[in-house]
């Protein structure tokens, strides 16, 4: 099978009324040639973001490769969009939850084997976590959203304000990071002031200074008659 080929067949099933079941369809009749998709997508890492994950992209269908290397684990996310996985190989767990009050509470967990496929709804938070001993590896395919190929593996964070056993998780990678402060700018000024010596080269400096090591002996009034 070639890329191009696993690739119509997924944009023709998220054309339909019903994307995310006519795309577990087409995924499901792909599991007697797991050899061959992986095969095909070897050539993609599948790891350091989307630009290395995503081998398609259209305005109703995103595909993508991700690998999960032995002991990795998300953090609590959601797709904003429907999304179906179909493991290619290892084994990967993934803890489902859902939002009660602002929160998360955890409603199960389904653990994938090598041709299992998941489909999650666009409300659906879980995280994923790679448990066997080889690199877990799979094909998903998703509707493209505005921020579904910013952050990495097309996932985004719950905001801040949700939490997951009394601790917050952290924002989006998708949001724009804020500027570091900078303390040493003046009001107004956008010239650095300089840096300070650091106390090891100031007392470099004394010690050259001292007699007998070619410097100057300081100054000292002389003692009284």
């Amino acid at each position: 099978m070639k890329v191009h080929e696993l690739v119509t067949r997924c944009a023709r099933a998220g054309e339909s009324a019903d994307p995310m079941n006519s795309v577990r369809e087409v995924l499901e009749s792909l599991r007697s040639n797991l050899a061959d998709i992986e095969g095909t997508l070897q050539h993609i890492p599948g790891t350091g973001g989307n630009a290395r994950q995503i081998f398609y992209r259209a305005p109703e269908l995103v595909m993508l490769k991700v690998c999960f290397p032995n002991g990795r684990r998300t953090p609590p996310h959601d797709h904003g969009t429907w999304a179906a996985i179909l493991l290619l190989s290892g084994e990967e767990k993934n803890t489902l939850y859902r939002r009660e009050s602002g929160a998360l509470r955890k409603a199960g967990h389904v653990t994938l084997a090598r041709g299992s496929i998941l489909t999650m709804r666009p409300d659906t938070v879980h995280v994923a976590e790679c448990v066997g001993d080889a690199p877990a590896s799979a094909c998903m395919s998703t509707a493209a959203t505005s921020w579904s190929c910013r952050g990495g593996c097309g996932t985004r964070r719950p905001s801040r304000s949700t939490r997951s056993s009394g601790r917050s998780t952290r924002p989006s990678r998708a949001l724009p990071r804020q500027r570091r402060a900078r303390p040493w700018l003046k009001p107004g000024s956008s010239r650095p002031r300089p840096p300070r010596t650091s106390r090891s080269r100031r007392a470099g400096r004394r010690a050259r200074r001292a007699p007998g090591r070619g410097g100057k002996a300081p100054c000292r009034p002389a003692p009284a008659p």
